[in-house]
């Protein structure tokens, strides 16, 4: 009598681990509106995400030819003059505080599906497998360009690439 009850306390934890390891890998994003207001997970409509990971707010592109539409591209010349001003300039969700990410807070976002970096298209709808813009700071403290590879294709045009803009601070 002993085993069937064994056996079947075991096939419960089978059952139920793998949701749990699953819940604990991926990031706890909370999608937000126009004004930055929190939003139900449900919401079909959404303009950044707040990740509790790391404390950072992210853009969510758009399709409708917008500033935020996900086909813009850019030279690092124009990154911060032409996008993130503008980004500031309009109040992007009642905040004035956007800005191009880090390499390390834009890989935050990277899973790899098939061998392929993505995004969670979950939180992420919209976003062009493309390269986006990032930096990184060099050995003497200035800032670097660099780029992140979001999904399979290439980049459209050689020194052009997307952008995703962020706001707050990494948390370590």
């Amino acid at each position: 009598m002993r085993q069937p009850i064994l056996a079947s306390l075991l096939l419960i934890l089978l059952i139920m681990l793998p949701g749990q390891i699953m819940a604990e890998a991926t990031p706890a994003f909370i999608k937000l509106d126009a004004s930055g207001l929190e939003l139900p997970d449900s919401a079909a409509d959404w303009v950044m995400v707040l990740d509790q990971t790391t404390g950072l707010t992210w853009e969510i592109k758009s399709t409708d030819g917008s500033l935020h539409d996900r086909d813009n591209i850019y030279s690092w010349k124009n990154v911060e003059g032409t996008f993130i001003k503008a980004v500031n300039e309009e109040k992007f969700g009642g905040f004035a505080d956007w800005r191009l990410p880090e390499d390390k807070e834009l890989e935050s976002l990277q899973k790899l599906n098939e061998n392929s970096p993505e995004l969670f298209s979950r939180y992420f709808p919209r976003t062009a497998p493309s390269f986006y813009w990032t930096w990184s700071r060099c050995q003497d403290g200035n800032p670097n360009s660099a780029q992140i590879k979001f999904g399979p294709e290439p980049s459209p045009q050689k020194r052009q690439h997307r952008i995703r803009a962020v706001r707050g601070v990494l948390k370590e």
